[in-house]
């Protein structure tokens, strides 16, 4: 009796084994095991200025391979899996060529995810003295060639090519960028310019036509210091378009017209962004963005960026042509301009997503001092509750980056080296600073929060009057610094000042600030006469029966 029941428990242990699951759903299950996929996402975010462009976060392996000699029959599994091997991370260290060669036997003949970089050439350039002595400095065989050579037809394979590397003058690549690619649905290059002497070396030009002009699956397309004419036929269907050219060379410049029509040819991009290469306009060029009337199509656009403008009037131009409906991201940095109004850099007709009209938060970052304004609105569902209900464990900034459910960015920044640097009037950004929250946020009572993060040389030259005239209906203000502590001195000024004219009304009803009731204070460091002028604003809304209620 005792070796039959034994037996029943060990026959009833078996049957709800992990193993005995189904082949499907085992292999499935292994799928989320594998490293995160290669393809660039269509919507780069307001902060993803570059999409790992260098590939710092490298794919490993280590689970899938450790699953696979567990027992026989997961192993067996995995082997017979190509899914899960089709993805590989290429270098320039000995030991990758024959763990490539088996994945590739392995991937049977599934479409392939492929990323290069010469890791060992960019540590030895970037930390010549921790490294070993090598008078190659690099292999004999460009990583790229040597992947060519293991898989001659890889072109007819690729699903995705990332690129992170310098490429020698001595070595011919063309034959990797020169024949058809049907199934290759992204595509990244960044050429690193920058040789192991530190030397910076320039731009790598790519064959034209670019895949014998045949990506017919292309969808991502991003291009660091490399040329491709802009002419080629490879900027067709694409949902995202990344072009990053060196800021010395101005000759390859899209120009306005040129770059409407790529947009003409893409009608599902999501994101444009182009760095130091335009647009521009040609001398000869009358075209004033008031007198234009047709419109391109852009319903999918929702993040713009454009670097290293040496004038505005392009993006007047190329803005002003756009026909947006869901346009959440505009970025415009440029090299030292003076600006007025946010009307200098985006016309009046550019069309944001309507959901920006329901945003509840707006989060601002201005400062005269490094010439630039960023915004960010965003929806809190709920936030009414989440500030009264309990307010201690309120936090503005982790609620933004977590559970907001939409954003809406815009910036203008400098991108100037100091090259075209000129003094700026404190009272000239005060002007455009609020140009831009006002045009940003033309339904100011739907403001319920805001978070203002400066240095306190920033805090000094803002408009906080403007401000808060503007923005009457806020309930939560929060004041901070990501970097060092601040004393936000002049912020706390000017609530006693607001408390100070109040009083002076002798009226009752007349309360400073009146919708606000919460003050949130990161990285302030409180000095004593600082702290006075909070105390004064602090005993004039208890005064008045308006306490504050949490800060």
């Amino acid at each position: 009796m005792v070796a039959e029941s034994a037996a029943q428990v060990f026959h009833g242990r078996q049957q709800g084994h992990i193993s005995c699951l189904p082949v499907e759903v085992l292999t499935d299950a292994f799928t989320y095991l594998l490293p995160k996929s290669l393809v660039i996402d269509d919507a780069i975010g307001a902060h993803a200025l570059k999409p790992d462009c260098c590939l710092h976060r490298r794919r490993k392996h280590d689970d899938i391979i450790n699953i696979s000699h567990v027992c026989r029959p997961w192993r067996s599994i995995c082997l017979a899996a190509p899914s899960l091997w089709n993805l590989l991370w290429i270098t320039d260290e000995d030991h990758f060529t024959p763990r490539t060669e088996e994945f590739i036997r392995r991937s049977a003949n599934m479409p392939l995810e492929v990323a290069v970089r010469d890791e060992l050439r960019r540590n030895w350039r970037l930390f010549p003295y921790q490294q070993d002595v090598n008078p190659f400095k690099g292999p004999l065989i460009h990583p790229l060639l040597k992947f060519f050579n293991l898989v001659p037809c890889a072109l007819q394979r690729l699903k995705t090519l990332r690129i992170c590397s310098g490429f020698s003058t001595s070595q011919d690549f063309t034959s990797c960028f020169d024949k058809p690619a049907p199934l290759l649905e992204s595509f990244a290059l960044y050429f690193d310019h920058m040789g192991t002497d530190g030397v910076e070396s320039t731009s790598h030009i790519l064959p034209s036509p670019l895949f014998s002009d045949s990506t017919p699956s292309l969808r991502q397309l991003s291009i660091h210091h490399a040329e491709v004419p802009w002419t080629s036929n490879i900027f067709k269907n694409l949902t995202l378009l990344c072009i990053w050219r060196d800021e010395e060379h101005e000759a390859d410049h899209v120009e306005v017209n040129l770059l409407l029509q790529i947009m003409r040819n893409c009608p599902e991009i999501v994101s444009l962004e182009i760095g130091f290469a335009g647009p521009t306009l040609l001398a000869d060029d009358s075209t004033h963005p008031s007198s234009l009337t047709s419109k391109v199509p852009a319903l999918s656009l929702k993040n713009i960026k454009l670097y290293g403008m040496a004038e505005l009037e392009p993006v007047l131009v190329f803005l002003s042509r756009l026909q947006t409906s869901r346009l959440q991201s505009l970025i415009v940095g440029h090299l030292g301009l003076f600006l007025l109004n946010i009307d200098d850099f985006v016309p009046q007709t550019v069309t944001f997503d309507p959901r920006s009209n329901l945003c509840n938060c707006l989060w601002i970052d201005v400062d005269p001092n490094c010439e630039w304004v960023i915004a960010e609105q965003f929806m809190l569902d709920g936030l009414e509750s989440k500030m009264t209900l309990d307010p201690k464990y309120f936090s503005l900034r982790w609620l933004q980056k977590t559970k907001s459910s939409f954003k809406r960015h815009i910036s203008c920044l400098n991108d100037d080296n100091g090259v075209h640097h000129y003094e700026v009037d404190p009272n000239d950004y005060r002007i455009l600073s609020l140009t831009f929250l006002q045009r940003m946020c033309p339904s100011s009572e739907t403001i319920r929060a805001i978070t203002i993060r400066g240095s306190d040389s920033a805090l000094d030259e803002l408009a906080f009057e403007g401000i808060f005239g503007y923005f009457s209906n806020l309930y939560c203000i929060e004041v901070r610094h990501n970097m060092d502590l601040v004393e936000a001195g002049s912020f706390m000024e000017y609530l006693a000042t607001q408390a100070e004219v109040t009083e002076e009304c002798f009226s009752a009803d007349m309360i400073a600030l009146q919708s606000v009731h919460m003050l949130i204070f990161e990285n302030v460091e409180f000095k004593p006469g600082n702290f006075d002028f909070l105390c004064c604003f602090l005993r004039h809304r208890k005064r008045r029966e308006a306490p504050i209620q949490y800060i």
